[in-house]
């Protein structure tokens, strides 16, 4: 097995303890790029405490100090994303002793499992909002941790109105860095120097606003934007390239890529927020379909019959919509579920399952729960209902064509939304999208 490009331009930078913003299409490697360097402080901490007296633990509120062994800290924004990186973490071997934290989980049963791994906790996972309630509780401490992982930041630390993680990602944050700084004298941990924490950025779209909001919400100092080579050769403006600048101007701090580009702001901000983001797998095709709107979900069907797909996601935009589209499709031949927000934990655990193992054939889902969601064996997705942005088309286009592999993309616009879909169009020049008729279950 041989590392990705992406992994190799980015792991020697995260194991030096610098901070990092790691940008590249979904399905390139990113989560190892981090997980990988966690595994390597996991093992040179167990090398220093094999080589001297263990620090004996401390008594500390109700739990004592429960949890500071953790040499880093994962944050996602969904629960899905968090179980599919613990599952990463333990396949690896040396991260075999993670602790999930996540919403809509016994809480009790988590401090349970924080207390049982005690110093042998290797890494964290979790939501932002549990997270800080575990802190701000004192049911965990993290005296040792150097490295802070913030993936899918993009949707933890944007300006939207509709994001709930920025506060108390600013204030977990926070915490973490205290408890290093007041760490017992003696106590090692890290790769870092004192109450410093290391922050690295994972999304497939980080625009200059993301990373100015990062550097005056965490303090973040240096960061360099680390983008695969297929994105670079695809006729993107140079000022994507982070290897390219960063050979010629070396390590830059978040202000002075705001200062750079100080004009970039406003531009990603017009057109109703679309932008051109360098996040697109080469490997995948890009159809657009225009129908009445009432004709969208039997269309959807259509173009799976057409495709003759083995895995598809249909994307909508609200959870009732979600259901009206899983009971029409549901009528024909094709197997299909769904995930909603308001689901319990079990049975979205289940239907996403089913969706992996081939038991059924289609997943009708929305932008927030496919965040991040992992099936390499996914070759299609229809955006059933048109994305809000570039970025929600960019995030729904990666959950196919991952590592490589082939997929295609089909968009369903109404005739009265040939608007937004021209304003698509144009953030996404650099890549073909055809306009394409199916009639009768066949493509034209």
């Amino acid at each position: 097995t041989y590392p990705t490009e992406v992994q190799v331009a980015s792991i020697p930078r995260i194991i030096a303890g610098r901070d990092t913003a790691l940008q590249c299409f979904t399905g390139s490697g990113k989560t190892l790029a981090y997980l990988l360097p966690l595994l390597l402080l996991h093992r040179r901490r167990e090398m220093k405490n094999a080589c001297k007296k263990k620090y004996p633990r401390r008594k500390g509120r109700r739990f004592g100090v429960q949890g500071c062994g953790a040499v880093g800290c994962v944050v996602a924004p969904t629960r899905e994303l968090c179980m599919q990186i613990t599952h990463q973490a333990e396949q690896i071997g040396g991260l075999a002793c993670v602790q999930q934290l996540i919403g809509g989980a016994n809480i009790r049963r988590q401090k349970e499992g924080i207390r049982a791994k005690g110093d042998r906790l290797a890494l964290v996972v979790g939501t932002p909002g549990r997270l800080y309630d575990h802190l701000t509780k004192h049911f965990l401490k993290l005296p040792q941790t150097g490295m802070v992982v913030l993936d899918e930041a993009d949707e933890l630390i944007s300006d939207s109105p509709r994001n709930n993680y920025k506060l108390h990602l600013s204030q977990l944050v926070a915490k973490i860095r205290r408890q290093r700084a007041n760490r017992p004298r003696g106590l090692a941990g890290g790769n870092v120097n004192s109450g410093r924490i290391q922050i690295v950025l994972v999304s497939a779209s980080l625009s200059p606003s993301v990373l100015h909001t990062a550097h005056l919400s965490l303090g973040m100092e240096r960061l360099v934007k680390t983008i695969d080579h297929v994105s670079r050769s695809s006729g993107l403006p140079s000022r994507f390239n982070a290897s390219t600048e960063s050979e010629r101007k070396g390590d830059q701090s978040a202000s002075q890529i705001m200062k750079n580009h100080q004009g970039d702001g406003e531009r990603l901000q017009e057109e109703e927020g679309f932008a051109v983001m360098p996040a697109l797998a080469p490997s995948v095709k890009h159809f657009v379909v225009f129908v009445e709107k009432r004709h969208r979900i039997d269309m959807a069907r259509r173009i799976i019959f057409a495709l003759q797909s083995k895995r598809v996601l249909l994307f909508l935009n609200k959870d009732q919509t979600v259901k009206d589209c899983v009971f029409k499709i549901q009528r024909s031949t094709i197997k299909m579920t769904w995930l909603e927000a308001t689901m319990p934990k079990s049975q979205r655990k289940e239907h996403m399952n089913h969706f992996r193992q081939g038991k059924v054939k289609a997943l009708a889902v929305t932008d927030v729960m496919a965040r991040g969601l992992d099936v390499l064996d996914c070759d299609t997705v229809i955006n059933v209902e048109p994305p809000r942005d570039v970025l929600n088309y960019i995030h729904r286009a990666g959950r196919t064509g991952r590592l490589g592999r082939p997929g295609t993309v089909v968009s369903i616009f109404d005739e009265k939304e040939r608007v937004v879909h021209k304003k698509l169009r144009r953030s996404l020049s650099h890549i073909e999208i055809p306009e394409v008729r199916v009639v009768n279950g066949n493509k034209q």
